[in-house]
């Protein structure tokens, strides 16, 4: 008998009718989106303990009953109750839809007494530094990222035909295109190192991008968002809010305790924030969840606060689990943004990124050269890795649709042949454009400045499907203002591409600014510090052979040196004067040429500077740091016979303070000195930009006439805070204040050396300020607003027009 009841027993677990206890897994999704949903606690009914879905919305309750009952909820949503089946088969893959509140909650009135969830919040906020996974010791780990973009489809259209049916044809065709693939995939597997306070490299193993070979894309998956909820500062592709854990949080945000759970031992507190009223900074809102074990985040839910900034809405989730018994670390970060001015077809364009962090180990046995400089580094096979890699260091496989969607962008890749396009794309976005066998250089077509009024040109040059890492070409181009041709030649040979190491060899018959200087990380012809080149009326010429060297050193360092030889032309009205040997005796060169002989060496210095390094170069992730820059000329000249020597020593830094409650604040502070009898063309000029009808240049003075001032030394220091949209915005207007303020002292010891040179020095400083209001007309990406500056001081002539000036101010969103 009692075989006989152990073989029911047996019959009925298999059969699936059994009542004893047994495990229900499934996924919880939004009811109306279809997205999964992260962080629902679900409790045995009449019991406080329970678990909660993970962050891609995947749970597993053991030893439920059948006949029990789950209860599903979250902040902002109906409960949900599932009753547990008595068949096993239907308690897997269970679908857990729930269907949002149909208002949203009202902000919470705080009776008398300290709000609870602050109280809360000062405990999180004390042990943030404890739980900060980047303060705990040096770490290291192995992560998988995906980043899917697809169309945002509503999940009542999924799988409804008749709903399908009432569509318009093209709508029906966008439907079932994207039931069966997404648009692009992405996937990449990396390892992480990481010794405090801030020293982090991540090494790319493999990637993968559907219809591209090229590796480069996996930098996209990685500018998502801020590795934890530790940091002051949230960074969400590049935008900055407060984080609710700041010390100032509590002033900033109101927090409101919306419910709590139970996990084993811990209690789980379930708070929403929100921005407080009335207040106005660059906030977020969502749900923090906060174990009682430490007071540390457990799992995040946010998104900004202002929907739809920068013409998209993005949203983050973060899971942390606590390794080794000692501290939390992130396992699971997701990003969705939904790209609202990007349709596909009727749809809006939405990317979805996962990245799943695991073989953590602390306390590493890293040492500083395991480390390095460079942040992200591409291994140069990540892109041949064969499948059994893949499928053994992905969290989850891939599903029909995105096995679909590498299969689909493969085949119209290689009939359309992407990886070439990519290229060419690549090379516009540097500044040219590929045809067959060569690149037209876009810099080169047309440029406008006070001298030469338009210029136009044709630049030409190899590109690698000539010969790899090297380009040979030149240049042609006239001045409509100065009537004048100007033509060069190069040749560059980029040697380590990877370390930015390059040499070029160029010949040149071209102008240059008189008094001119390039500082480090100036910007294209599209940056703002170019407009300046537009009131640029000096210019000399210069006809020469150079050879340049460009590399990488240690310690952040770039380093750049070179030598030229040529003759200088004067093209202005002045002449050089020449002292003979004797001292005695004065020669004066008319319309002055002489020959020209330079050494010079540059240094560029910015400590932690974010670097990527892919397959074929180095990449910037955006200047977070101070930049510093060096440079050292020496050079001589034969001008009527004799022979002058002089050296050029100049100096620069520049840093921009991102603030989140404040704005940014900018420095831009450079100096140099002249030692020698050099030519006009190597002193200081003070960039200008006043002129009747004119738009306003960030850094340089924009009071002081082009060409007015120059010096043999000098010091000039430009400050810049822009408020952005904090001190006022609105639905749609919402202007940029930028307060601006400019100084500059200079000394001109020189002038026996020139005659007829029409300038001064602001010996006694020159002094003015500003106030700027942009975008008070935006259109895509550019704004217009406008500026007013006054000079006073020692500059200040005591007549209002004369020391005020109005300017347009145009401002660019790239």
């Amino acid at each position: 008998m009692r075989f006989v009841i152990l073989f029911l027993v047996v019959l009925s677990l298999a059969a699936g009718w059994s009542p004893l206890a047994a495990q229900v897994n499934g996924r919880v999704f939004d009811a109306k989106t279809g997205a999964p949903m992260a962080f629902v606690n679900v409790v045995m009914d009449g019991n406080r303990a329970g678990t909660m879905s993970d962050i891609d919305g995947r749970f597993s309750v053991q030893e439920a009953s059948a006949g029990s009952r789950l209860i599903f909820s979250f902040v902002g949503y109906n409960r949900f109750t599932y009753t547990v089946p008595s068949h096993a088969s239907e308690r897997s893959g269970v679908r857990i839809e729930m269907t949002a509140q149909p208002v949203e909650l009202a902000e919470a009135v705080v009776l008398p007494g300290e709000n609870p969830a602050e109280a809360l919040m000062r405990k999180v906020i004390a042990s943030k530094d404890t739980n900060n996974p980047e303060n705990c010791c040096p770490f290291t780990y192995d992560s998988y990222n995906k980043l899917v973009f697809t169309a945002l489809i509503d999940s009542s259209l999924v799988g409804n035909p008749e709903r399908i049916a009432a569509l318009d044809t093209s709508d029906q065709e966008a439907v079932r295109f994207f039931e069966e693939q997404h648009i692009l995939l992405m996937e990449s597997i990396s390892e992480r190192r990481f010794i405090p306070p801030g020293h982090s490299t991540e090494e790319v193993k493999a990637s993968r991008f559907s219809g591209l070979s090229d590796p480069d894309f996996v930098l996209l998956g990685t500018q998502l968002q801020s590795f934890s909820f530790y940091t002051d500062e949230i960074s969400l592709l590049d935008y900055r809010y407060l984080s609710p854990l700041h010390d100032a949080s509590i002033r900033k945000y109101l927090f409101v305790i919306e419910d709590t759970t139970y996990h084993a031992a811990d209690t789980v507190f379930i708070l929403s924030f929100q921005p407080r009223s009335g207040k106005n900074f660059n906030g977020m809102k969502g749900l923090l969840y906060i174990n009682s074990n430490g007071y540390a985040l457990e799992s995040v839910l946010a998104e900004p606060a202002a929907s739809n900034q920068g013409g998209f809405d993005i949203r983050i989730r973060q899971r942390y689990s606590y390794i080794d018994n000692r501290q939390w670390f992130p396992v699971q970060l997701n990003t969705d943004i939904v790209f609202n001015n990007i349709q596909m077809g009727p749809f809006a364009m939405v990317g979805v990124g996962r990245s799943y962090l695991k073989n953590i180990r602390l306390d590493a046995p890293l040492k500083r050269r395991d480390v390095g400089t460079i942040a992200l580094r591409i291994d140069p096979i990540a892109t041949r890795q064969p499948e059994s890699y893949w499928q053994e260091q992905r969290f989850d496989s891939l599903d029909a649709r995105e096995l679909r969607t590498y299969t689909f962008m493969d085949s119209v890749s290689k009939e359309l042949n992407f990886d070439r396009r990519y290229k060419a794309l690549q090379a516009l976005a540097s500044g040219r454009i590929g045809i067959g066998y060569f690149d037209i250089d876009l810099n080169r077509l047309l440029r406008y400045t006070d001298y030469e009024g338009i210029r136009t040109g044709l630049g030409l040059y190899t590109n690698d499907r000539v010969i790899k890492n090297v380009s040979i070409g030149g240049y042609a181009a006239y001045g409509f203002g100065d009537r004048a041709f100007k033509w060069g030649t190069d040749a560059t040979w980029k040697i380590h591409p990877r370390s930015g190491t390059s040499i070029k060899a160029a010949f040149y018959d071209d102008i240059f600014e008189t008094g001119g200087q390039r500082f480090p990380d100036e910007g294209s012809l599209l940056g703002n510090k170019s407009y300046y080149l537009f009131f640029v009326n000096r210019m000399d010429r210069l006809n020469a052979a150079e050879l340049g060297f460009t590399t990488r050193l240690p310690f952040y360092l770039t380093l750049s040196a070179g030598y030229r030889q040529g003759i200088l032309q004067y093209t202005g009205l002045y002449d050089y004067v020449a002292r003979a040997s004797d001292a005695q005796t004065e020669v004066t060169a008319l319309v002055n040429q002489m020959d020209i002989r330079e050494a010079e060496v540059s240094l560029r210095w910015s400590h932690r500077e974010v670097l990527y390094q892919t397959n074929r170069r180095l990449l910037q992730a955006g200047i977070k740091n101070p930049v510093v820059g060096l440079t050292l000329l020496a050079g001589e000249v034969d001008p009527a016979g004799t022979t002058e020597r002089y050296y050029r020593v100049g100096a620069s830094v520049e840093h921009t303070f991102k603030m989140t409650q404040l704005g940014n604040f900018s420095v831009f502070a450079h100096g140099g000195r002249l030692f020698g009898n050099a030519p006009a063309m190597r002193y200081f000029n003070f960039r200008a930009s006043r002129e009747m009808f004119t738009i306003a240049t960030p850094f340089a003075f924009e009071t002081i006439e082009p060409g007015q001032f120059m010096a043999t030394e000098y010091a000039a220091l430009h400050l810049r805070h822009s408020f952005k949209d904090l001190l006022f915005k609105s639905e749609k207007f919402r202007p940029h204040f930028v307060l601006v303020h400019s100084m500059g002292i200079g000394r001109f010891d020189q002038r026996a050396n020139h005659r007829n040179l029409n300038v001064t020095a602001p010996e006694l400083g020159h002094v003015e300020s500003g106030l700027e209001i942009q975008n008070l007309l935006r259109s895509g990406f550019t704004g217009l607003g406008i500026g007013g500056y006054y000079r006073y001081g020692a500059a200040n002539v005591g007549i209002f027009e004369e020391d005020f000036v109005a300017k347009l101010v145009l401002s660019l969103a790239f």
